[in-house]
């Protein structure tokens, strides 16, 4: 029988057969708070001239998202004005319950550097979970005590790394190694996370891009701590490499599935805001557009943390379910979460080519039907597609087997537990169209 395995960062394996018939297996859940948790995005506070200036509207964006890990930049208190906005507009945000990723910018003095974020984390605690070495050394090269290239870019990740572990009230918080094209076998007295960019360009789809990213880079073990800080799609026509609106939300919802499910604990898709017009249209790679209305990226990632949204229980451990999935495509992936509330669900996401980047249109991919079964009494099951809306296209009354409809992006199947008041067809939600 042929059969693939995929491992989760959490140790998680799971086995699932492709175009076979069913054959059952303990998965090991990962908790859906978990998985929420990785969910990230790029944005520009200090862009104090474009559409980030109206931060309220920057706040709302982010709350419709479900996403509450940003990554900007540490305010420069060499900027003026446009400083003590940016100040403002971080500090509104992290009233707001979102918390930073700070990107240092290596003119500064390291002190500096690490004063801003501690004044920051006073004022907000716990708003800081992490600070990055300086960004994209390949396109901006580093300077630092008289070195330059590869030597400056370490040395001042080296001294970053000590300050930031000498600062008490910044001891414990992440340092994530700088970005570039250099690649090392050792993060030791310079990171505790390596850290990626795994554009794919021309609208390709994830999955081997990001396991390359980080092979090429990163010459050490394969068990080391990783995130990914930025990654995501442009809309055409931008550099000859944007997608339409679609494509954009299936590959960017595909990108924070294949992330996770290679072990990496954060990824930020950049970015949250059109920041600018791009030759008079609003063609970048905001999730939203310059006035902040949502494309439909903004709308599929709404949808699918409003399916996988948990309150939380204090002591949740997740549990193992005994499932398969039948005729699986060979492009596709899957995931096992599980609620607080003992509900599971089981991410489907797959991955043809989607985009021809020579007549720069969509490549419609024929539905395949899978299978998922339950072994053993179960609940309710529900799918739900993020691309269509946050509410069930399916479901079945404990029958402990449902076919589902893959195409190029996640589907959700919900599992109930099997508990009396789940197990009758009043509790059911309505279904919309036929999956």
């Amino acid at each position: 029988m042929k059969q693939r395995n995929f491992s989760l960062s959490c140790a998680v394996t799971f086995v699932l057969t492709a175009g076979l018939a069913p054959t059952a297996m303990a998965a090991q859940a990962v908790s859906a708070t978990e998985f929420l948790a990785s969910l990230g995005v790029n944005t520009h506070l200090n862009y104090t001239d474009g559409s980030y200036a109206d931060y309220d509207s920057v706040i709302a964006d982010l709350q419709y998202l479900g996403v509450h890990q940003v990554r900007d930049a540490v305010p420069d208190p060499r900027g003026g004005i446009p400083y003590q906005n940016d100040v403002t507009a971080i500090d509104a945000m992290a009233a707001s319950g979102n918390r930073f990723d700070f990107i240092v910018n290596p003119a500064l003095p390291v002190g500096i550097t690490t004063d801003e974020i501690a004044t920051l984390e006073r004022a907000h605690p716990g708003s800081v979970f992490a600070i990055e070495g300086p960004n994209e050394t390949n396109n901006s090269p580093v300077t630092y005590q008289g070195l330059a290239g590869k030597a400056a870019a370490v040395a001042f990740q080296r001294a970053l790394y000590r300050q930031v572990h000498a600062t008490p009230i910044l001891r414990g918080k992440s340092v994530y190694y700088y970005t570039g094209l250099d690649a090392t076998n050792s993060l030791t007295g310079l990171a505790d996370f390596a850290n990626a960019h795994p554009y794919s360009y021309q609208g390709q789809q994830p999955a081997a891009r990001i396991a390359s990213a980080f092979a090429k880079q990163y010459l050490m073990a394969p068990t080391y701590p990783k995130v990914i800080t930025e990654a995501g799609y442009f809309n055409v026509p931008m550099a000859n490499d944007g997608v339409d609106d679609a494509t954009q939300a299936k590959n960017n919802l595909n990108l924070y599935m294949d992330a996770f499910a290679q072990g990496n604990a954060r990824t930020f898709i950049y970015q949250l805001v059109s920041a600018y017009p791009n030759g008079g249209s609003d063609t970048q790679s905001g999730l939203f557009r310059m006035d902040h209305s949502p494309k439909p990226a903004a709308d599929a990632i709404h949808n699918l943390t409003t399916i996988l949204a948990d309150a939380g229980k204090a002591g949740f451990k997740p549990a193992a379910l005994d499932y398969s999935v039948a005729n699986l495509p060979v492009t596709a992936h899957s995931m096992l979460l599980q609620k607080s509330s003992g509900q599971f669900d089981i991410i489907l996401w797959s991955e043809p080519a989607d985009w021809n980047n020579i007549t720069h249109e969509a490549i419609v991919n024929p539905p395949v039907s899978a299978t998922v079964t339950i072994s053993g009494a179960t609940g309710n099951m529900a799918v739900y597609d993020p691309m269509l809306g946050n509410q069930p296209i399916k479901h079945v009354l404990h029958t402990g087997q449902i076919a589902v409809n893959l195409v190029d992006h996640p589907v959700i199947i919900e599992v109930q537990p099997t508990r009396p008041d789940v197990l009758t067809a009043e509790n059911l939600p309505p279904a919309g169209a036929a999956n």
